[in-house]
């Protein structure tokens, strides 16, 4: 997901830095990121980091994979809620 979904918004999400206030998010900027999450959501990928009720129920080590992909992009970790 990260390379086919998150990393082909990005230079939108960031162009939209550029057109208003940089320390708040654009309508554009809350809708890629709110469909993001939500296909997050759907495929399971929600709160990975969560051990037990509510995550995914991995491990350390395993999250650590998934960290490692996640930190490959900047809008990964709010995507993932990670």
């Amino acid at each position: 997901m990260v390379r086919d979904e998150i990393a082909p918004c990005e230079a939108e999400f960031h162009a939209e830095v550029a057109r208003d206030d940089r320390w708040a998010l654009s309508p554009r900027q809350v809708e890629i990121l709110d469909g993001l999450k939500a296909q997050a959501r759907a495929e399971g990928l929600w709160n990975l980091w969560l051990t037990d009720e509510g995550g995914a129920g991995l491990r350390t080590v395993d999250y650590a994979y998934f960290a490692e992909v996640m930190g490959r992009s900047p809008l990964a970790p709010e995507v993932f809620n990670c």
